[in-house]
């Protein structure tokens, strides 16, 4: 009794742990959830006040898998927000809880995120790192899509490093991925084409270049993609630009300006602003060069982008030079000095600071290696131990179980072969069931015969005669005599056909299968009861006369039933002709039946029997008030 409290008690408490780490785990998600919301629509400050909330939470539930979850999500808001100094320190906790705890799934999105930080600084040799690191992993086990993202990213760090080579192989290696699989979505096909149309433009491929940009906004505008429309229409931008075609060149800016302004992304802005100067440079309009050169450069002062800066003032200081104002000019050129300056003296500080990152985190990694390789060790000691005890209790119990085993082995075998002997019986006694239907089927029939020949060549005669003597002696008698004499015998005369017609069809035996069931349809319809619609599709053959026969009757035996017990209006006969098949369909409107009580009648079966015969198949589909549908195939 008491053990069984104490088990019980313990699993009280573990199942009340468990949902209290749910739920907190739920609310961490919504907190993130939110927070990424808030972040694709822009509202960055508000996205990341619910991520700091997020975090407290995490925190408090000690749960290190969450901890790095929301550090992840406020490293790509302080990134989108150009904090990398915080966003590279909320990246790295996460990266060393990862980790610390084997998630090697998170570690490898945690690399990729840092590649894509260090490209923002223009360190590309750490962001090269990074993306291998996390390629690594990918390639044995993430999805395709992932592995894509990571290939383009390491071709778009080449370009940047000028080994363009090496950005077309990685282009291409994405390019591959797409090709072989369809587990792709549109945003990576789209993303994929832009790089390699990025390298092309790099080599100075302009053609190719400009094919995969215009591949790129296709499938962009067909999924509605405003980020890779903007930026393919600012790519085509360029390569006009490149080619002189200013007009063109302007077309595709203008048209790209609106999907940045409404995305928000004021570096693009920037960007646009300074390429349309350009291009009224090009055409020679210095006023309007100068109009956009000095929005963008308000834009990039207003933005604090000291990267875009310099490019824009070192442009308004040719068009003062062209101008001839040689003051502004100069003016515009010593501040893009001091610019240039200050952000390589800045880029030389943080390749320092990034080394020593570099290697404190590779250091950190080999420690984690040696806790994980004694951790292991502990566990094969431990194992080692669990493992010879069940050896000892698994050789005893090896021998109960075979003991069981043979025993239930013979029980079984005993029980198949008494079943077996069931089966064999079943189905000899339903063998010799069928050769009995065959043989009275065949009965029937060669006395159907045997009576329709006695009726149409005996009695037939007979009663023809005897009309013969009575018109003879037509003068001998009294009108109304022999005229109801007359009716009678030509009465007996037509009953006689008829019989001798329905057990053995004359049609049938002359003209085959179709004209006897045109004649069975006619006499149907005759009765004004019954509507029937016969349809042949490709066939107007004979068969042999043994399977017309056997067909012939399975048709009037299934016509029987509806005229019997279906209370029909309506009947369809359908002949259909299906390579080296017949297809025979008989089905009514009428009341439906009860398959498992019909099928011990004995219609059903000669039904059956006469299928068989002529190495047929029977399908029959019918419930009570939905009518019935029986169809025959049979080899011709």
């Amino acid at each position: 009794m008491f053990k069984s409290f104490i088990c019980s008690l313990t699993l009280l408490v573990a199942c009340n742990t468990t949902k209290v780490y749910a739920q907190s785990g739920n609310k961490i998600d919504s907190l993130i959830n939110i927070s990424y919301n808030l972040f694709d629509r822009g509202k960055l400050d508000s996205a990341m006040l619910y991520s700091n909330t997020a975090l407290e939470s995490a925190e408090l539930s000690g749960t290190p898998v969450w901890i790095a979850k929301v550090l992840i999500n406020r490293a790509i808001i302080n990134r989108q927000k150009s904090n990398y100094k915080a966003s590279k320190s909320d990246y790295l906790k996460a990266y060393t809880i990862s980790n610390n705890v084997g998630d090697l799934r998170y570690v490898s999105i945690i690399e990729n995120n840092l590649g894509n930080l260090y490209m923002d600084i223009n360190m590309i040799d750490s962001a090269l790192y990074y993306f291998f690191k996390s390629v690594e992993y990918k390639e044995k086990h993430a999805s395709p899509s992932s592995i894509i993202s990571t290939y383009n990213s390491i071709s778009n760090a080449y370009r940047f490093n000028n080994k363009l080579q090496d950005a077309l192989n990685y282009a291409r290696k994405s390019l591959d991925i797409i090709s072989g699989t369809k587990k792709v979505s549109s945003s990576k096909i789209a993303s994929t084409y832009i790089h390699l149309g990025n390298v092309y433009f790099e080599m100075d491929y302009l053609d190719s270049a400009q094919t995969y940009y215009q591949k790129s906004l296709i499938i962009s505008k067909e999924k509605g993609l405003s980020d890779k429309i903007s930026t393919n229409l600012l790519n085509l931008g360029n390569i006009a630009y490149k080619q002189e075609d200013y007009y063109l060149a302007m077309g595709f800016y203008k048209d790209c300006f609106p999907y940045f302004k409404k995305m928000g992304t004021n570096e693009d802005i920037i960007r646009v602003m300074n390429n349309i100067g350009n291009v009224w440079v090009g055409m020679g309009q210095l006023d309007s060069a100068y109009k956009y050169y000095h929005l963008a450069e308000l834009a990039a002062r207003k933005n604090e982008s000291k990267k875009q800066l310099g490019p824009i003032l070192e442009n308004l200081s040719l068009t003062h030079q062209k101008m001839g104002d040689l003051t502004k000019a100069m003016s515009c050129l010593r501040e893009r000095v001091d610019i240039a300056k200050e952000l390589y003296d800045k880029e030389i500080a943080d390749k320092t600071t990034e080394l020593q990152t570099l290697y404190e985190t590779e250091k950190k990694e080999k420690e984690i290696i040696a806790q994980r390789a004694s951790i292991q060790q502990a566990a094969i000691e431990r194992n080692n131990l669990v493992l010879a005890l069940i050896t000892v209790v698994s050789v005893a119990v090896i021998g109960v179980l075979i003991f069981i085993y043979r025993n239930r082995t013979l029980k079984l075998t005993n029980e198949r072969n008494i079943e077996k002997h069931h089966k064999e019986v079943n189905r000899l006694l339903k063998e010799q069931e069928l050769k009995s239907i065959d043989a009275m089927i065949e009965g029937q029939d060669i006395e159907r015969k045997r009576i329709a020949e006695d009726l149409h060549d005996r009695l037939g005669t007979t009663l023809s005669a005897a009309k013969i003597h009575l018109e003879s002696t037509e003068d001998k008698l009294e009108s109304r005599q022999y005229q109801y004499v007359e009716k009678l015998l030509n009465t007996a005369i037509e009953d006689t056909r008829q019989i001798s017609h329905n057990m053995l069809s004359g049609v049938l035996t002359k003209f085959g299968l179709v004209a006897a069931l045109i004649d069975l349809k006619e006499t149907l319809e005759g009765t004004g009861n019954l509507s029937v619609r016969l349809k042949t599709i490709q066939f107007d053959e004979r068969l042999e006369t043994d399977k017309e026969l056997n067909l012939y009757r399975i048709v009037q035996e299934l016509v029987s039933n509806t005229l019997r017990h279906s209370k029909a209006n309506k009947l369809d006969i359908r002949l259909e002709k299906k390579d080296s098949s017949l297809f025979i369909s008989v089905s009514d409107n009428g009341t439906g039946f009860d398959t498992e009580k019909a099928i011990q009648g004995i219609g059903l079966k000669n039904i059956n029997s006469r299928v068989k015969k002529i190495r047929g198949t029977l399908t029959l589909n019918t419930k009570i008030g939905a009518g019935t549908y029986t169809e025959i195939k049979v080899p011709v």
